[in-house]
């Protein structure tokens, strides 16, 4: 991908000389780090901007500590384009958070640049801030609990309900605004530390006179962003449903001013010779052009699909995006030599046609599509305990598989829809395409820098940036779980997205296996009806598989005679459990099947004081008609030492019989000292 470097913030103004916190360590007096929980890096947190609404002043300050970015490609993200508040008593919330407030109840505190609340509303999506709230915390009996923060004044408070734009129209009208509205007497050349960020091209027309002349200058085109795509490495990341390419295009014309030359010439009156003059000149007219643009894509020219600049491609192909820009103009060019000189005099015209195609720039696309995952949600029941297990089997890497998230749905008595979501790492940076623009015209150029401010004329033109952060369960959905267990099975190498974005996460593990025990289940134990959606990151949606495994208890039951042992795995009704491997510590043999009862035998090891058996127990991906929960007993081998050890009254009585003889070394060891101490002594008189 030609000269893809130098990527900047969406908040703010994008010089590359601004970013960096060490002027801006704190937002309202908050630590950075408080203002966003999903950290990328220690003091290091990016702004997600596609859940929560934020004020034109927040967002300038917020570009100012740190980054951006989107947890997807599908979630709508609004940017603010005007602050007007409404009263929360006219909308329903939901959801509250407080930030940095110390009230009591007592004393209460006002918000303001120290003290943060954002609520979520029914009808809104996303968190919204709230300004003048007076802030109590409710009484709590608890020793060692606080009560609830809650807004005091609700007749007073305000939510933000301010004026937006989508993300994907703003950047619409950047191009238009900036790059199509220029006109042909004006290109925008977009500047990346300080260099042009594409090749420019031109075309010339040669005089009768005066030489070649520019007359088509600064022409580029190039894919500026992708809707339904994102940079991963050195390609586009694409929805293989369909894209939108928006493309960045400009050129400006040149008219050749007049040229006239003068020399000398003569003439004869008579017989008298006389001097004149031969003025050459010519002369040029611009009187037609035109600009075209189009893709070309798998064997395919695309139009655009709006204006001049969007193109929809509904099959994408793992292939190149090569876009062409043409641009013609026409003149009319006058020529001639005006003299003083009798008979020197003429003239002439002609029309002249002269075009530049432009495509020095392609970026190769890939399409992909997670469902070539498998995909398995298993629940699993043993005893007491319940747990959840998201399997993905497959190339977990973005370019095979962009897995976006598996949520677990099921429905409940009490609460109608419970669900549990698995997030995985991968993020969304929104950057810009430059931090300033060239603005080049004949005679002079102006350099022209982005800003924040909503009537600014020129703003900055965002991309989406692939990166990865880690993974995240359960703090979207209401089943409440501890994660306890991960299997990893390959590596994201990170990619450097920029040297002027927050540190990211780099290298970061992938998992086909992330378990947790569930917690909690709102209303209802059970988890009823039960099913599983897998969404990638451009928004597909598609149903996985729920499995069930209800395990049954299992017992070792030993029966030592010697050097051998005999026993049997039984489940919870003393049926026996055939066809099962023991692992075995202290025998002759490290494992041992069961038989068609549930019967082994083993035979101890040399001088092994304890001999143990584990039944590990089915696993839950496995096929089996009943499944069998682990379980483990031990067994003392020592001479004059058998004793078996496999339930609760067996540890107890082998931890008796090792105090008791700890209690006799003792009384010995006493008895040694007593005595060497006094042996020497001589007895009393």
């Amino acid at each position: 991908m030609e000269n893809e470097s130098g990527a900047y913030r969406l908040l703010t103004n994008n010089d590359h000389e601004l970013n960096g916190t060490g002027d801006y360590g704190t937002m309202y007096s908050i630590p950075v780090a408080r203002l966003e929980q999903r950290m990328v890096a220690e003091g290091s947190p990016l702004i997600r901007i596609d859940n929560q609404a934020l004020t034109l002043s927040q967002a300038a300050q917020f570009g100012l500590l740190t980054d951006s970015y989107r947890e997807n490609l599908y979630l709508p993200v609004r940017l603010p384009t005007n602050d007007t508040w409404q009263s929360i008593q006219d909308v329903e919330v939901v959801d509250t958070y407080f930030l940095g407030f110390s009230a009591n109840e007592t004393h209460g505190q006002w918000t303001g640049d120290s003290r943060l609340i954002w609520v979520k509303t029914k009808s809104g999506v996303g968190w919204k801030p709230v300004r003048n709230a007076h802030v109590y915390r409710s009484h709590s009996d608890g020793e060692y609990s606080t009560g609830e923060f809650y807004i005091d004044n609700k007749d007073e408070a305000e939510v933000y309900n301010g004026d937006t734009i989508n993300y994907t129209e703003f950047n619409r009208q950047v191009v238009e605004e900036t790059f199509i509205k220029t006109g042909p007497d004006k290109s925008q050349v977009v500047v990346s530390e300080g260099e042009p960020r594409y090749s420019l091209g031109n075309a010339s027309v040669s005089g009768r006179w005066s030489g070649k002349h520019e007359v088509i200058v600064d022409q580029y085109a190039s894919t500026a962003r992708i809707d339904g795509g994102a940079i991963y490495d050195d390609f586009w990341l694409v929805n293989p449903d369909g894209i939108n390419v928006t493309v960045l295009n400009d050129y400006r014309l040149q008219t050749p001013s007049r040229y006239e030359s003068e020399s000398d010439c003569t003439y004869t009156v008579g017989n008298e010779t006389k001097h004149g003059t031969d003025t050459k000149w010519e002369e040029w007219t611009r009187t037609n052009y035109d600009n075209t643009v189009r893709i070309y894509h798998a064997g395919t020219y695309y139009e655009p699909k709006t204006g001049e600049y969007i193109f929809n491609i509904q099959d994408p192909q793992d292939s190149k995006l090569v876009p062409y820009s043409r641009t013609e103009v026409t003149f009319t060019h006058e020529y001639g030599v005006d003299s003083t000189c009798p008979g020197n005099d003429w003239s002439e015209s002609e029309t002249v046609t002269v075009s530049n195609t432009y495509n020095a720039t392609s970026h190769n696309i890939k399409p992909a599509t997670a469902e070539d995952l498998n995909i398995t949600v298993y629940l699993v029941n043993q005893g007491q305990e319940r747990a959840v297990y998201f399997d993905t089997i497959g190339d977990k890497r973005p370019e095979a598989n962009p897995l976006d998230n598996i949520e677990l749905v099921a429905d409940g008595d009490r609460v109608s829809r419970k669900n549990l979501i698995l997030r995985t790492p991968w993020i969304f940076v929104s950057q810009s395409l430059y931090d300033r623009v060239e603005m080049r015209q004949e005679g002079f150029d102006e350099w022209r820098y982005t800003s924040t401010e909503p009537e600014a004329s020129l703003h900055n033109l965002h991309r989406d940036y692939l990166d990865a952060n880690k993974y995240k369960i359960g703090n979207q959905g209401n089943i409440k779980v501890t994660v306890n267990e991960r299997r990893r099975s390959q590596v994201y190498e990170g990619v450097n997205v920029s040297p002027y974005v927050n540190s990211t996460a780099g290298n970061v593990q992938l998992y086909q296996t992330v378990g947790a025990k569930i917690t909690e289940v709102p209303g209802d134990r059970e988890l009823n009806n039960p099913r599983a959606y897998a969404t990638d990151v451009f928004g597909n949606r598609w149903e996985v598989d729920v499995v069930r495994r209800n395990y049954t208890e299992t017992d070792i039951e030993l029966e030592p005679s010697g050097s051998r042992i005999d026993g049997q795995l039984i489940d919870s009704e003393g049926n026996g459990v055939p066809e099962k491997e023991l692992s075995l510590s202290g025998a002759q043999n490290s494992t041992v099947t069961t038989n068609k009862n549930g019967n082994f035998s083993i035979y101890v090891a040399d001088d092994a004081p304890i001999t143990s058996v584990e039944f590990k127990g089915d696993s839950y991906r496995a096929d089996h008609d009943i499944y069998y929960d682990s379980s483990k007993t031990r067994i003392a081998t020592a001479t004059n030492m058998i004793n078996i050890i496999g339930t609760p009254m067996g540890y107890l009585s082998d931890m008796i019989s090792n105090l008791m003889v700890f209690v006799e070394w003792m009384a010995l060891g006493l008895f040694i000292v007593y005595w060497l101490r006094f042996r020497d002594q001589e007895p009393r008189k």
